[in-house]
């Protein structure tokens, strides 16, 4: 009688360890789960710089499309883009310099880029927001400011191909290392174009040269913010 007893009591105790054993288990598991979730909510947090640098970018762009329509009396083929912010609608490309010119500037604050490209995609980006603001000459005009804005734009379009293959090599071996390299190439190349055919009135494609070029920028511009919408999925770097 008192070895059944005994063997109940056992029995009890066994069961209560069990049931502490699972219930142990079950705080565990549901701390793993809070743990991984908020874990996973910060590496997934929206960055705010990238979100505005690609609103910057998105805007320019568009921008840029929108103003050939409002000015259908400049010719797309001869006319530097800048002329499209002289005049009537000047405040829409305006605005689009001055965005792109702060895109370039986050993009180049941006953690984990190599330093002194990151420092020319900066100058860069202070280059077209002076474009923006300093109007070009039109017709044999010479102003101060129509001087600072060839200086800015030569500015421009000499640090971003410079600041790109510098990021390019820090960038792991993938997709956006090869895109970015070409995109240094092929910007650094219009720049050559852009150079030979600035005084060449005889040449009437000098717009859609510079035009290509800015395309470039912008692209390449678009597609470095674009990828890092969401802290986590960023490019990986050296």
């Amino acid at each position: 009688m008192k070895w059944k007893k005994r063997q109940a009591q056992q029995r009890n105790k066994d069961r209560r360890a069990a049931v502490l054993v699972f219930r142990n288990s079950s705080t565990a598991a549901r701390g793993l789960s809070r743990a991984l979730d908020l874990e996973k909510k910060k590496m997934q947090k929206i960055n705010i710089k990238m979100v505005i640098a690609f609103a910057c970018a998105l805007y320019f762009l568009v921008a840029s499309i929108i103003i050939h329509f409002l000015r259908p009396e400049l010719s797309f083929l001869s006319e530097p883009l800048s002329r499209f912010a002289v005049g009537e609608f000047l405040m829409v490309l305006t605005i689009g310099l001055i965005a792109i010119g702060i895109c370039e500037i986050l993009i180049g604050l941006n953690v984990g880029l190599a330093r002194i490209g990151s420092l020319l995609l900066i100058l860069a980006g202070i280059s077209v927001i002076i474009i923006g603001l300093m109007k070009m000459d039109i017709g044999e005009t010479v102003t101060i400011g129509g001087q600072i804005h060839v200086w800015a734009a030569l500015s421009e379009f000499t640090c971003f191909p410079i600041a790109v293959f510098l990021i390019a090599r820090k960038i792991e071996s993938g997709t956006f290392k090869t895109y970015s390299l070409i995109t240094s190439l092929l910007t650094i190349s219009l720049l050559g174009l852009i150079l030979l055919l600035f005084n060449n009135k005889s040449v009437h494609v000098f717009g859609l040269i510079q035009k290509i070029n800015i395309l470039a920028i912008t692209a390449w511009l678009l597609a470095n913010s674009g990828s890092k919408l969401i802290v986590g999925n960023t490019v990986k770097e050296k």
